[in-house]
């Protein structure tokens, strides 16, 4: 952490340490440690004196330590304060020629006839051993670890390793007593080993090219089953038409515990890469020129180009967030093999990402916009429309059900107005499966009647279910409430009350009229609008 501060931030640590030194005061926090008790080989795991403490402080603490005891030391040796047999253990001085000073002593003493008193001091039995590979094994378990400062995620790919690595641990949940299962441990010491390789990238501070007349961004995503990342490239190209391609960023995150489908983690890769692009856009001080998106996931793709509206609430929601942060930007397939995004997506070793031309300069097509891909993307219909919404007339027209009634009588104590709203639904429905036959202008009497007929029906449906069930079959009712009454379905089902009126002038609703439950709403709101004159 310390390596990777600035000259100027390195000043004020100095000058905290230097008013630390004056005023003769730590921070209290300073003083804290988190203790660690690692199992001491050979020993009984149920005996708490079996366990070394390891104590884990501040690193701003163990800088000061060791630079108040570097200046200590400086300044006794300058004066000679410790004798020259009482600096063995000092820096700089070598145990041989100590040794030798201390033997001349032993000698001399022993030729004057002096009594000499010595102690051994066993140095390799005065520590306990630790088991160092166990040790680096618990700090990672207990979240103490080393952090790799890459702030742009230029070694991405690493981190990602990592990263799948503590998920993969964090779901075995050991607990300290438990032992360390060897592939884990392996695994971990492995990534330890190949980690110093990343010390032999050099990557340009400077990612465009010298004078460049041109600078697009290239944009790449991928997901996989265990994480899934975006990566940015800048191509840039000057007036003799050079052209030079750098890695800008890149950013990746684990995927959730919890099981998901591929396409929803593809489509989580693409929301990463747009808030990743909309801050890098926000920041950046150079002029772009076109922004490519780029995605392997054709399923993705379709659901960035298709209105939210028309998606189900997790796609949609997503979907609307990437196209507010990235509105009409130009998303295309990318194949998989050229894709850099899937390094990020599954992790690799440092080894592998040094020399990885695909990872920090992008594939070669992004050099040229004639060589890049034609957008020609396959989509499969069943996966594309598990997520669109079912159409709203498909929805009213399957919900001819008592509620339906009951939502559309709650609205008005009207019979006209309520035979108005139905009309204007079915007149909405019409135009929604006839777009070339629109119905336009004011209500018809058809209309008006198709309305009060669809309204009368599914009440008597829900009142004379039975009864309509037997006279559709030409069944004798006798058991009805209402076969005194005769009733027989007319030639729209309906349910009319029989009698001996045919031959009478008549009309038809006045010899037969249509038969509703005497307590129904509908009933109730037929009633009043007859009494007042206004019943068609």
């Amino acid at each position: 952490m310390i390596t990777s501060l600035s000259d100027a931030n390195l000043y004020k640590v100095l000058g905290l340490f230097n008013d630390l030194w004056y005023s003769s005061s730590v921070p209290v926090d300073w003083r804290l440690a988190k203790i660690i008790p690692i199992l001491k080989p050979g020993k009984k795991p149920e005996d708490v004196s079996s366990y070394r403490p390891i104590a884990l402080t501040s690193v701003l603490c163990k800088l000061f330590e060791r630079i108040t005891l570097a200046r200590l030391l400086k300044f006794y040796m300058r004066i000679k304060f410790f004798p020259l047999s009482k600096q063995f253990l000092s820096h700089y001085k070598g145990c041989d020629s100590l040794s030798s000073v201390l033997l001349n002593k032993i000698l001399t003493a022993r030729a004057r006839r002096n009594l000499v008193y010595g102690i051994s001091f066993d140095i390799q039995a005065a520590y306990d051993n630790v088991w160092h590979d166990g040790l680096l094994f618990k700090l990672l378990q207990s979240g103490i670890r080393a952090r790799l400062f890459d702030p742009l995620g230029l070694i991405g790919p690493v981190i990602t390793s990592a990263k799948i690595f503590l998920q993969r641990l964090w779901l075995q949940r050991l607990n300290w007593n438990d032992t360390v299962p060897l592939n884990d441990l392996n695994d971990w010491l492995k990534f330890l080993k190949d980690l110093p390789a990343v010390n032999k990238l050099e990557i340009p501070r400077c990612a465009i090219i010298t004078n460049p007349v041109a600078i697009d961004l290239h944009c790449f995503c991928d997901a996989s089953d265990k994480a899934y990342g975006a990566v940015l490239y800048l191509c840039s190209k000057n007036e003799s038409g050079e052209v030079q391609t750098n890695i800008l960023c890149s950013k990746s995150r684990v995927c959730p515990i919890k099981a998901t489908t591929t396409p929803r983690l593809e489509l989580s890769a693409t929301l990463l890469l747009a808030r990743l692009v909309s801050k890098v856009i926000s920041i950046i001080q150079v002029q772009i020129n076109h922004i490519y998106m780029w995605s392997d996931s054709t399923i993705a793709l379709a659901w960035i180009k298709t209105p939210h509206e028309k998606l189900k609430t997790y796609v949609s929601n997503r979907v609307k967030t990437i196209n507010t942060l990235c509105p009409n930007f130009d998303w295309r397939h990318v194949n998989s093999a050229d894709n850099p995004a899937d390094l990020i997506s599954r992790g690799t070793s440092a080894t592998n990402l040094v020399n990885n031309s695909l990872w920090f300069h992008g594939p070669t097509f992004i050099k040229s916009e004639i060589s890049l891909p034609v957008d020609t993307i396959e989509l499969n219909n069943n996966e594309f429309l598990n997520v669109v919404k079912t159409s709203c007339a498909s929805v009213l027209i399957c919900n001819s059900s008592n509620d339906f009634i009951s939502d559309i009588l709650n609205l008005s104590n009207s019979f006209t107005k309520l035979c108005r709203i139905v009309s204007y639904i079915f007149r909405f429905i019409h135009n929604l499966k006839n777009p070339t036959e629109r119905k336009k202008g004011k209500l018809n009497i058809s209309e008006i009647k198709e309305a009060s007929n669809f309204m009368v029906k599914q009440v008597q449906l829900s009142a004379f279910s039975e009864e309509i069930k037997g006279l559709s079959k030409g069944l004798d009712i006798k058991q009805s409430k209402i076969k005194n009454l005769a009733p027989f379905l007319d030639e729209d089902n309906i349910l009319r009350v029989g009698g001996r009126l045919q031959k009478t002038r008549l009309t038809q609703d006045e010899k037969h009229p249509k038969l509703l439950p005497a307590k129904h709403r509908l009933t109730k709101i037929i009633m009043e609008s007859f009494t007042k004159g206004i019943y068609m």
